[in-house]
């Protein structure tokens, strides 16, 4: 039961923070790495002195696993400047249905790096997944949609690279660490890694990120990502499968493809949304009977 609620709450709070995603990538569309080190601030402000209040944060596992911290900051950081780069090409539903892909190859790296199995019900499962995804791509559009849905493909594979990445080392780290210690060390090298990187990289887009137009928006994405992230570890460590979390991150989709129609009025192919999104939660209800 506690596990279903972590879950839940990973995929509402993960809906609304795509959504204001799309809303950000759209307004800030050359400073994807300007904004996500400001979401990654963001977050660092709002969770860490909790941890650092309540949890047992040790110098001893910084010193010991720093280089797993570290690629944690890099793989994530990326990620999401990749994440906003897709919502820049596609809409908030097409965009989830596509981010379906950073699932699959986050189960294949974990069944490669942590050892953990996924029989033939499973697969299945996760090709009818595939499948919804490549069902929402197969409509006609013009070539000026097609050359940016296929922008967004690109930036969708490079995106599963890191955050499958990601995901397989912050299941190492929270099987070996506390959750407190992981949430304090990783978060932080997740914060200084998007803000070095945001200074190497188009500085001048600070100027056009801190408006007062964006800044409820940044807020939002902030605390809705703060609270997704800290569900989402909560999640691995209450089913102690990562395979089976990240699976459960796949409902998702259904989530945007409504609240998408409804607070964003992308309502273009909603229709094939709607059931794609229903086929890739298929999908996952087969990886998980």
């Amino acid at each position: 039961m506690l596990a279903a609620a972590f879950v839940l709450s990973q995929n509402i709070f993960g809906a609304f923070f795509t959504l204001l995603s799309r809303r950000l990538a759209v307004a800030l569309p050359h400073a994807q790495l300007q904004v996500s080190a400001v979401l990654y601030g963001i977050a660092a402000l709002i969770v860490l002195p909790f941890v650092w209040h309540f949890g047992d944060v040790t110098t001893a596992d910084l010193g010991r696993y720093w280089p797993y911290f570290l690629l944690v900051g890099v793989a994530t950081s990326l990620n999401a400047a990749f994440m906003l780069l897709i919502f820049r090409f596609m809409d908030a539903a097409m965009g989830a249905l596509l981010m379906t892909t950073h699932i699959l190859m986050t189960i294949f790296a974990a069944m490669y790096v942590l050892g953990e199995r996924m029989g033939p019900q499973e697969l299945i499962g996760a090709g009818i997944a595939l499948a919804a995804v490549v069902y929402a791509l197969s409509v006609h559009v013009s070539r000026r949609e097609r050359r940016n849905w296929t922008l967004g493909i690109v930036f969708t594979l490079l995106g599963a690279v890191m955050f499958s990445a990601s995901a397989t080392t912050e299941k190492y780290l929270l099987d070996e660490v506390g959750v407190a210690s992981y949430l304090a060390w990783s978060w932080t090298a997740q914060c200084l890694c998007a803000a070095l990187l945001s200074l190497c990289f188009g500085v001048r887009q600070y100027r056009n990120v801190f408006t007062r137009q964006n800044i409820f928006l940044l807020w939002g994405a902030g605390l809705t990502r703060s609270l997704m992230a800290l569900f989402f570890a909560l999640s691995i460590v209450t089913l102690k499968n990562l395979c089976i979390a990240v699976v459960l991150a796949g409902l998702r989709p259904l989530f945007v493809s409504f609240l998408g129609a409804w607070l964003l009025r992308e309502r273009t192919f909603l229709q094939r949304k709607v059931v794609a999104s229903v086929i890739a939660a298929v999908g996952v209800t087969i990886m998980l009977l």
